[in-house]
């Protein structure tokens, strides 16, 4: 099972119960259901905001994408943010791939959560800003890799 939430977080447990909200923080968090995904401190609740998924590659080497697309940064009105969590087949690598923003810093917290005591963020989160900029091609965006078992 899979969900997807309008606060940047993509959960895989058997209940996830209530979404949460944009207001991000570290985790591990009670906040976020076990076994989730975080590009969290998103918004989409715009009338824009979409979550569009698409699957890239033959098996056994497809990459599942869940694209978080005009999504707004929390308190910055005008703004737009704009990324993806790649799921890999095969290697069972995860991507938190960070594509554009606009008219806004952003504090995002970027991770995997295992559980509500056991999780893994990219170093500056829960006030990790976006790298990209606001270009709507690929050229600056930036990805985060989580990888199973021994770290290269």
């Amino acid at each position: 099972m899979r969900r997807s939430t309008s606060s940047g977080v993509v959960t895989f447990a058997s209940n996830p119960g209530t979404a949460p909200s944009s207001t991000n923080v570290s985790i591990p968090s009670s906040m976020v259901p076990d076994s989730s995904i975080c590009m969290w401190g998103i918004d989409g609740s715009g009338p824009s905001d979409e979550i569009m998924t698409k699957v890239f590659g033959t098996s056994p080497n497809r990459q599942l994408w869940i694209f978080y697309t005009s999504y707004s940064v929390p308190g910055a009105s005008g703004s737009w943010i704009y990324g993806s969590v790649v799921l890999e087949e095969t290697s069972n690598n995860i991507y938190i791939v960070d594509q554009r923003l606009a008219n806004a810093t952003a504090s995002l917290t970027y991770g995997v959560q295992v559980n509500s005591t056991s999780a893994y963020q990219v170093t500056g989160s829960p006030s990790l800003n976006s790298l990209a900029l606001n270009d709507p091609t690929r050229a600056d965006n930036m990805h985060y890799t989580f990888v199973q078992g021994v770290q290269p």
